[in-house]
């Protein structure tokens, strides 16, 4: 468990927004992330059924860098950071407004949270309280930041098959989030968290193309997460670039396996096995079984006897990651030249399984 310690400020009536009905509140999050985002501009994303506006814009904060910088957990040049010429560092404010009240549970309770000496802060004065609180971030309102942040991340990973970027790993990586709570476009509240201890994310993502803007709005759109598999099939390239080789190949085998299972069952589904006799044919999950008898089942096609040239080399791929998985004696040593070719050979396999499986 990561335990941090946050001061929680609240300002205004807290009573009204959670007494009010869901959809009569719009909750507008603004926060700034410690890395750069060359994404500046406006998005939608669907995010848990609903439309969620999202701005991204630049910020300049050497203050905030400082601060950083002068604690423990981030070791940086200036240049990893994106200093500009001035020596100003970059950074971005993001702006999420959620069409309906999105409220944590210390904020509509806060007498579980902070002892009953708390409850008149939350009143309706427009006093301002600071609350310490120590211990695990348990805010929806953070997570549900993180979360779209991730979504526009992995939504740019995919438009651009950059392995490089990678997600935000906690709510923690955010460190201080404002909440605003309006009703008919009206302030009635606003929350400040600041996370006093928290990890320090370095990193960024380069500008994207004017080309790939339509398909990063695509994405950001989608009712539903980012296809997993090809996540991963990111992952495992990055790990190849990070000289991992052996998490690279199991990375990308288990792409395959997660790609495989998903095709057979919609294709079973168009077929109207029905899902008793789908979960049945399925609930081995062995991947040979998925790629012979059931690929074979679904297409009336062999891969080994179509293209055997592509089978034998998944032949090699597999037997490759069944070593790393289940190594007899020694821990197996993997090359460069090895986990490429698994990769390649994978990448290849699932495009052949596409085709076949429409």
């Amino acid at each position: 468990m990561t335990l941090i310690r946050e001061n929680v400020s609240v300002e205004g009536d807290l009573n009204k927004i959670a007494s009010a009905k869901e959809d009569e509140v719009t909750t507008l999050v603004i926060f700034e992330l410690p890395f750069r985002l060359h994404l500046e501009g406006n998005y939608k994303v669907r995010y848990n059924g609903m439309d969620v506006e999202v701005g991204i814009g630049k910020n300049y904060n050497i203050d905030r860098v400082r601060k950083y910088l002068e604690g423990t957990f981030v070791k940086a040049e200036k240049g990893d950071l994106y200093g500009d010429k001035w020596g100003r560092f970059a950074f971005n404010t993001m702006e999420v407004r959620f069409p309906k009240r999105i409220i944590d549970e210390n904020l509509e309770h806060p007498e579980r949270f902070y002892g009953p000496s708390a409850v008149s802060s939350f009143s309706t004065e427009p006093e301002k309280t600071e609350q310490p609180r120590i211990g695990e971030s348990r805010s929806l309102i953070k997570r549900a930041c993180r979360d779209i942040v991730n979504r526009i991340i992995d939504s740019y990973r995919l438009t651009v098959e950059d392995y490089f970027v990678k997600p935000v790993n906690s709510s923690t990586d955010i460190p201080q989030i404002r909440i605003i709570f309006l009703m008919n476009n009206e302030k009635i509240a606003s929350v400040v968290y600041d996370t006093v201890d928290c990890a320090f994310a370095v990193g960024g993502i380069p500008n994207i193309s004017t080309n790939d803007e339509k398909r990063l709005n695509e994405l950001l759109l989608v009712d539903g997460p980012i296809p997993f598999d090809q996540l991963l099939m990111m992952n495992a390239r990055y790990f190849l670039f990070d000289e991992d080789f052996r998490t690279a190949v199991l990375t990308a085998c288990n792409a395959l396996e997660i790609f495989i299972f998903q095709k057979l069952y919609k294709k079973f589904e168009q077929k109207k096995y029905g899902e008793p006799l789908i979960n049945h044919l399925l609930h081995r999950l062995e991947i040979n079984l998925m790629l012979g008898d059931l690929f074979k089942l679904a297409t009336s096609i062999k891969i080994s006897k179509e293209n055997n040239t592509l089978w034998e080399k998944w032949k090699e791929t597999n037997k490759l990651r069944n070593d790393i998985a289940h190594p007899r004696k020694t821990e197996i040593r993997v090359t460069v030249s090895e986990a490429k070719k698994a990769i390649e050979t994978i990448n290849e396999l699932m495009l052949y399984c596409e085709e076949k499986l429409k």
